[in-house]
């Protein structure tokens, strides 16, 4: 009990069906805070539908989550999302019709403070804090080598270019989880390999993630703690190496 009131995340008895579908089955887990977790498991065993539940996308039939203590029973996933949570998708979620810059700064809307009538009406507060979170937008395309990109429409970027965009836009607002739905899906080794030095370096700065991933070698090589699903039901969950030596696991997913 007292491990999971000083976790970030906590799931109690999670469960979610799909009409006669058990998608996941009284899942209760617990994920420390400033980690890199992995969720694995087999096509099917959960995964997205669990950080849809997390974020708030899916409302579970029954069990509750957890941030830093705080039931988000109820609550939507936009108001999730100003409490901390920022997720990236499988396949890229962008806005095709605006260009990178434009992009980048719907994951700033949760730093706003002038009110919608305000910005109508362009005051002279709109036009301060507008012109703060181009600066701030600007800089963070430069931390993901995207500043020369600013002005581009999407539709120009490649793969590696959107996922860095996506990314980007998802830690816009300094989330204190930061839930990934393979990030690393569809790039090249080296590109692969740039993106896992990008997440070290989010989680060197102290910033929580739970990341979807197939990659075991990429899971044991670089995330702290492992989260294994499988068939709905959590298999287990802690440091790479007892997962990856756990027989249930070894018989389930890993292989012999």
């Amino acid at each position: 009990m007292a491990e999971a009131a000083s976790s970030l995340l906590v799931l109690r008895d999670v469960c979610l069906r799909f009409g006669g579908l058990q998608a996941l089955m009284d899942i209760s887990l617990h994920v420390p805070a400033g980690l890199w977790s992995a969720l694995i498991g087999p096509n099917g065993a959960g995964k997205t539908s669990m950080l849809n539940v997390i974020c708030g996308l899916y409302a579970p039939q029954a069990g509750d989550v957890l941030l830093e203590g705080r039931s988000l029973y109820g609550v939507p996933a936009y108001e999730r999302a100003v409490l901390g949570l920022a997720r990236t998708f499988q396949t890229v979620q962008l806005v095709q019709e605006m260009n990178v810059l434009d992009n980048l700064l719907l994951g700033l809307h949760t730093q706003g403070r002038v009110g919608v009538f305000g910005h109508l009406l362009r005051s002279s507060a709109s036009r301060r804090e507008e012109r703060k979170m181009q600066e701030k937008g600007l800089e963070l395309l430069a931390r993901f080598s995207l500043e020369t990109l600013w002005s581009r429409p999407v539709l120009e970027l490649s793969l590696w270019q959107r996922k860095l965009l996506e990314l980007s836009r998802a830690v816009a607002g300094d989330p204190k989880l930061l839930l990934l739905d393979e990030p690393m899906g569809g790039l090249t080794m080296a590109e692969r390999e740039s993106m896992a030095l990008l997440l070290q370096d989010l989680r060197g700065q102290g910033m929580s993630m739970i990341m979807v991933e197939h990659d075991m070698d990429m899971v044991m090589a670089h995330t702290d703690h492992v989260l294994v699903l499988h068939h709905g039901r959590l298999l287990a969950q802690g440091p790479p190496r007892e997962i990856q030596a756990d027989p249930q696991v070894i018989s389930a997913y890993l292989g012999e």
